[in-house]
């Protein structure tokens, strides 16, 4: 991402969904229709704890929204059927839910400004595995992943024996 050299590796994950399959059938049908992706590419550490940061307020808003959601059971179950505890228990429980809803939306916004993203491209015939147009890198990156699938593929050609050397036992 930063055109520096990698330090360490990192799993990520691509889809991608027909764009006419949300609004035919909403999430779900999307979920469905979706082409993944999946693969270690090189980071450098100051590019791993970037991509890392946006999930801090998601996971703090998760912990306050269950936190809330918890205070509301507890409330509930102490307080009994008194009007304050039952106001409580509503207040907290609607807090709760308006937390996650509030980490949602910052998970959403957050992490696709963040980071590498990619496009999972159709399976073309005679792949094994369907290519990854990425988005959002340096072009030494790009570079970087190129090179080591050439050497990848090259060392996989040396290590394979040739058919005309079998030996007989």
């Amino acid at each position: 991402m930063t055109g520096d050299p990698a330090e360490t590796w990192r799993k990520f994950t691509f889809t991608s969904a027909p764009p006419w399959a949300f609004w035919v059938g909403g999430l779900l049908l999307s979920y469905i229709l979706s082409r993944r992706a999946s693969g270690y590419l090189p980071l450098t550490r100051a590019g791993e704890k970037l991509l890392k940061a946006p999930n801090l307020p998601v996971m703090a808003f998760s912990a306050i929204g269950v936190l809330l959601w918890l205070t509301a059971l507890a409330v509930g179950f102490i307080a009994g059927e008194t009007d304050a505890g039952n106001g409580v228990a509503v207040w907290a429980a609607l807090f709760g839910g308006w937390s996650f809803l509030v980490a949602l939306i910052a998970f959403l916004l957050t992490n696709r400004g963040v980071g590498p993203t990619g496009k999972v491209l159709e399976q073309q015939y005679g792949q094994y595995e369907s290519l990854v147009e990425l988005e959002r890198v340096h072009p030494k990156f790009v570079d970087a992943v190129r090179l080591h699938q050439q050497e990848r593929a090259r060392q996989l050609t040396v290590n394979q024996p040739s058919p005309m050397s079998t030996e007989s036992k």
